[in-house]
């Protein structure tokens, strides 16, 4: 649902379909957390481009209008301390050679190092358990239990704490107030930033431990780290900012925005994926976390026969199949994006087994993906190298006839340019005819068993793709197995539908509440207009008075019964009303124009007359029956406009007019 509110709001600011994305994730996101990401992007029908480490992003922004010199690479430490946890990560910035008269950006994650559970969400708590425990040793609550047991109270609290750390981020005490927290008992007290630091005592001290585990990670010490950034909003506490400046003894710099910067540099990772957008290219390496290894073995376990047993059956040795195999795929120096590919002999369907390998050398499963069509698609190989053999075999039969044919014809073209030579009758002898020998007939060779091509990414978002596998021009069908963490897929089925039906009843919801507010602003808009003096000559008082009655009456019915209606009754009370309210406006709207347009008629009626009058001198070829014709439509028309103005006086102005601007505007066209 999340998903799918974040991309209905992308395409009304977009005005255009989004598909795409790029999404910050923290840096202690487990595989299975990353898996179930990227599943529940894809059920808002959202494509993720790649799921990227908060730090990361800001680092990427930061290298954007970074000046950085060629020759002097610079390592800086990014502390991010957010609502939830603290990630830190160190970040080499040098500049990377595309051409001989061109350099870019090159950002390379060094290490990273995380607290899951040190974040201002628990100095809040710190914070509410002095208000806790303050309320609780006030006399008016001896007896009584503890307020942390009412729900209500310690949500309230809770609430306050926030605002009280704003303001001991500013001030070195806070007046509390807190009115009849409970039992209509007021906590009200001052408190010291003293009292707040040292309650906090043991969440501060874990503020620089995320600092010395990515400095392990990296290999270096604080002497190489040239610049601190601070990120996130519990960098805003000036004991943590103390604390940093005192551990790091340099200068901390906040040059990014800690709440902007994470979005802007995922924005600028998916405009670099785009061919849309040009813009500023940057390099990234970030490096695995942890080796990654691969088992290799058959769906079916029987099917895998040991190579003693291979021998056994007098298999030959360049034959034997290894059916199980144990290899190490990616080490912690790679980098993520790469892809490795591999090259084995294989004629089983197979299963692709990655683990994690921790620093102890224990395993644990990252994924599993299935090769379940291997068998056929290898005897199909194996039928098409058959098929292009005997193609071979028979150009090569056809070559050798056409060589030995192409001889023979120079040969005849030789004796008979040569001419019959004379021999006697005596040294003449008959040849004896050549029988031809059959030719031996060669053996096809063996065809060798083709190879099972297979390329494994360690994609940039943190989890294995299988982008190919193929034996020859084969492709195989890969099967990602999914994991419990993920829905299966009746589970992904059932989901996209109920999905499917929120985003529809929140598309009706939608239509409803416009249709529900333009209604009652129609309401609000002809109720003011019946009560303006001005407006009470176009509408009879007994009327007037009925409508303002209905109108309030709809008024409510809007608030009571009517809240649970939906939009096309909306839609057709509105429409109803605005019909009758242009009746009224139209009646004001005809009598202010009325005397303009009548007068404007009149002008024009005479001077038609005259230029009729003017036809006998200045075009003497217009006959007097075509001049007469047009007096006649003059007078016509001055007649009914006349008519219309006598009726028109008959009325009262609440009283439809007799006849509209527009066709006396029209009698004279």
């Amino acid at each position: 649902m999340l998903f799918a509110y974040v991309k209905m709001l992308a395409e009304k600011q977009a005005e255009g379909s989004v598909r795409d994305c790029v999404i910050t994730i923290p840096s202690w996101f487990t595989y299975d957390q990353r898996l179930m990401i990227k599943d529940s992007a894809e059920l808002a029908n959202l494509k993720v481009l790649q799921l990227v480490h908060e730090n990361t992003a800001a680092a990427t922004m930061f290298a954007i209008d970074q000046k950085i010199e060629p020759e002097q690479p610079m390592n800086v430490l990014f502390y991010n301390m957010g609502g939830m946890d603290t990630e830190v990560s160190i970040v080499r910035f040098s500049m990377f050679n595309v051409t001989e008269k061109k350099s870019s950006p090159y950002v390379e994650i060094l290490s990273e190092a995380y607290d899951k559970e040190l974040g201002g969400k628990d100095l809040d708590i710190v914070i509410t358990n002095i208000l806790a425990d303050k309320f609780n040793a006030m006399k008016e609550r001896e007896g009584k239990p503890d307020v942390r047991e009412n729900v209500r109270a310690i949500k309230r609290l809770l609430k306050d704490s926030q605002k009280i750390k704003e303001i001991l981020s500013a001030n070195k005490a806070a007046s509390v107030k807190v009115p009849e927290l409970q039992d209509y008992v007021t906590l009200q007290f001052n408190l010291p930033r003293e009292d707040f630091e040292a309650a906090g005592a043991s969440f501060f001290e874990r503020v620089t431990k995320p600092i010395d585990e990515a400095l392990e990670k990296a290999g270096l010490t604080l002497d190489d780290i040239d610049q601190v950034e601070l990120l996130g909003g519990g960098i805003r506490v000036p004991k943590v900012a103390e604390i940093l400046e005192e551990a790091l003894k340099k200068d901390l710099s906040v040059h990014l925005n800690g709440d902007e910067a994470m979005c802007f540099g995922s924005a600028f990772m998916a405009s670099n994926s785009s061919s849309l957008f040009k813009v500023k290219q940057v390099f990234l390496t970030q490096h695995p976390a942890y080796d990654v290894h691969m088992k290799i073995s058959p769906i079916n376990a029987e099917d895998g026969l040991t190579e003693e047993e291979q021998t056994a059956e007098g298999i030959e040795e360049a034959d034997i199949i290894k059916y199980t195999q144990d290899l190490k795929l990616f080490n912690q120096t790679d980098y993520i994006g790469k892809s490795k590919g591999l090259s084995i002999n294989y004629d089983k369907d197979m299963k692709l087994e990655l683990f994690k390998a921790d620093q102890e050398g224990e395993l644990e499963l990252l994924d599993t993906f299935l090769l379940d069509n291997l068998k056929d698609q290898l005897a199909a190989e194996i039928d098409s190298l058959k098929r292009e053999q005997e193609r071979e075999k028979k150009k090569a039969a056809k070559d050798k006839a056409d060589k030995e044919k192409a001889e023979k014809e120079k040969k005849e073209k030789k004796e008979k340019a040569d001419g019959d030579s004379e021999e006697s009758e005596e040294d003449t002898k008959e040849e004896p005819p050549k029988v031809a020998e059959p030719e031996e007939e060669t053996a096809d060779e063996p065809i060798a068993r083709p190879k099972i091509k297979i390329s494994v990414e360690f994609s940039r978002s943190g989890y294995m793709q299988i982008s190919k596998a193929a034996v020859g021009s084969h492709t195989l069908n890969v099967e990602h197995v999914r994991k419990d963490c993920q829905l299966d897929t009746d589970q992904l089925r059932a989901a996209r539908s109920k999905l499917k039906w929120y985003e529809n009843r929140d598309q009706t919801k939608i239509k409803t509440d416009v249709a529900r507010n333009d209604y009652e602003s129609g309401i609000y808009r002809v109720r003011e207009w019946l009560r303006e003096d001005e407006n009470f000559p176009y509408v009879k008082e007994e009327i007037r008075e009925a409508q303002i009655e209905r109108l309030t009456e709809q008024e409510d019915w809007l608030y009571e019964d009517g809240a649970d209606a939906n939009h096309t009754t909306y839609n057709a009370l509105a429409k109803n009303l605005s019909e009758e309210f242009r009746t009224y406006v139209s009646r004001k709207e005809e009598h202010e124009l009325r005397e303009t347009v009548v007068a404007t008629a009149e002008k024009g009626l005479e001077a038609y007359e005259g230029k009729v009058e003017e036809l006998k001198t200045a075009k003497p070829w217009v006959t007097e029956e075509e001049r007469q014709d047009v007096t006649d439509k003059i007078a016509e028309i001055k007649a009914w406009l006349q008519e219309q103005i006598e009726a028109q006086s008959k009325l009262e102005l609440s009283e439809d007019p007799v006849f509209k601007s527009e066709e006396a505007v029209k009698k004279l066209k």
